[in-house]
């Protein structure tokens, strides 16, 4: 997963692997075709967040205990691992 502006030099090269403004699709059956992978927009965020905080955790050398986001609870709180986090909306 690369995330942000890092994520914009794959556009030219790899457009068909690349998801832009989920966050207008979340609570919609949208998927999004990345490779041979369907996914969702609560993948796209679940993916995101994953991010954030591993790289938090990189940074701060502990894995963060609460996460704050400007999307729903219910939309963060998707794959197992992640419900260690407590999630609060913004």
């Amino acid at each position: 997963v690369v995330v942000g502006r890092a994520a914009l030099s794959f556009i030219q090269r790899q457009p068909e692997r690349v998801v832009q403004s989920s966050k207008r699709d979340m609570g919609t059956a949208t998927t999004y075709t990345i490779g041979e992978r369907a996914v969702s927009p609560t993948e796209v965020a679940t993916d995101i967040l994953r991010f954030l905080v591993d790289g938090a955790e990189q940074h701060f050398g502990e894995r963060p205990q609460r996460v704050v986001a400007p999307v729903s609870q219910r939309v963060l709180i998707f794959r197992g691992e992640m419900r260690s986090i407590e999630m609060r909306s913004k």
